[in-house]
């Protein structure tokens, strides 16, 4: 599979997931796989870091997706700042996107949310994220 092809496929898994709405209390389907990765449970915390991580889980399997993403198996975060200190140490914090990739956000002078980007046209980032108004939504 090339990196093209494994960057669809993320991007339609995701696309799957747009739609998808919290239970109560921040309750979501996607801390089970951060679980299996990060080995403590993350159930009923801010979870846009989830997604992206439940994401590459789902698509290319457990080690596969740690490696992706940086992030040791058993030794990750769900926090934002932190997933995206595993992309600045391993050199691959770009500020040109593309479909497929992680998505760091600045608000309020940190790193506080993330998402998976869906396309970039005419200098706009099209995502989809978790945790967006309680639910897996495009923006």
């Amino acid at each position: 599979m090339t990196i093209n092809e494994a960057k669809a496929k993320l991007v339609s898994w995701c696309l799957e997931q747009v739609g998808y709405v919290e239970g109560a209390d921040n309750w979501n389907k996607y801390a089970p796989k951060w679980t299996e990765a990060g080995g403590w449970n993350a159930q009923n915390q801010p979870w846009c870091d989830l997604f992206p991580d439940a994401a590459f889980v789902s698509v290319f399997g457990l080690e596969t997706a740690a490696a992706m993403t940086y992030q040791p198996i058993g030794d990750g975060s769900a926090a934002c700042w932190r997933s995206a200190q595993f992309f600045k140490e391993h050199g691959a914090f770009s500020q040109y996107p593309e479909a497929g990739d992680v998505v760091f956000f600045y608000v309020n002078g940190a790193i506080n949310h993330q998402g998976i980007v869906e396309s970039v046209s005419g200098g706009i980032v099209h995502t989809m994220e978790g945790n967006s108004s309680d639910s897996v939504a495009r923006r």
